[in-house]
């Protein structure tokens, strides 16, 4: 199995899967948990970059099982792929330590209902750039994003928060 080939790096196993067919690629999910750690790192990324909803129960396990790396790839990927079975779930990840964690909650608060738009905002006025960018490209992408932002502007004592809302005004919605 490729699993065994000690030599393949994380980008190699990436490169290969990448050129599997659906049917090929699903025979690395069963024995997941017992790849090597570059192998479970390129399964993660290449669900992540195909977005597919298929593997979403799957990540989610991966989530809740993990730590470290694997566990922020596998948040990488369901915030890419946009939805879960349940946004409470991961809410407490606004108050994370890691800012990647913060980060990946941002981008996946950005494609739900408005109903979450308090953390997001919270968010905004983050310590990591990184953060309040992933905040404010969430929020422009709302109906009242802009008017948001432009809120951010003028009453915000944060002026990081209002520089990236400045920033995201100008760059407009992707």
């Amino acid at each position: 199995m490729m699993d065994e080939d000690k030599s393949l790096s994380e980008k190699n196993y990436r490169s290969i899967l990448l050129r599997l067919k659906p049917e090929m690629f699903e025979e690395f999910i069963r024995p997941f948990y017992y790849c090597r750690e570059e192998l479970q790192l390129a399964i993660l990324d290449v669900i992540s970059m195909k977005k597919e909803v298929d593997y979403l129960v799957f990540l989610e396990s991966i989530f809740e099982k993990y730590d470290g790396e694997i566990k922020l790839r596998a948040l990488k990927a369901i915030s890419s792929i946009g939805y879960v079975r349940n946004i409470e779930e991961y809410l407490f990840l606004t108050k994370s330590k890691k800012w990647q964690e913060r980060m990946m909650v941002a981008k996946l608060l950005g494609s739900y209902e408005e109903q979450h738009l308090y953390l997001l905002i919270t968010l905004l006025h983050d310590s990591s750039w990184w953060v309040r960018s992933q905040a404010a490209e969430s929020i422009i992408n709302f109906k009242k994003g802009r008017a948001i932002l432009l809120e951010i502007i003028k009453h915000s004592k944060d002026t990081f928060a209002q520089d990236m809302a400045r920033e995201w005004l100008n760059k407009g919605v992707n």
